[in-house]
């Protein structure tokens, strides 16, 4: 079975100080250790593009990364799912 990865669980695997860090990696492992195809989409890489480039505290609630950082996070994000491009047909639902 394939399962989407939210932008939640990319920016938590990436901030490894956040609370939600270790429940984030623990489901992703758990996911993979059942063989299950674990996906991304465009979606979710220009929402985690946003989160990593926005500044840390409130009211941003980002992480703080520069441009450099974010591009080395989502090649390895990419390299750790499956991308799924988008296509018109996607649209059409």
């Amino acid at each position: 079975m394939s399962v989407l990865i939210d932008t939640n669980i990319i920016a938590r695997l990436v901030q490894d100080t956040s609370p939600h860090h270790q429940a984030a990696r623990l489901a992703v492992e758990s996911l993979k250790s059942r063989a299950e195809v674990l996906c991304i989409t465009p979606q979710a890489i220009y929402e985690f593009w946003v989160v990593c480039t926005r500044p840390i505290g409130a009211p941003h609630n980002g992480l703080g990364l520069t441009v450099e950082q974010t591009n080395l996070e989502i090649v390895r994000a990419k390299s750790l799912f499956s991308f799924l491009p988008d296509t018109p047909a996607v649209y059409n639902e």
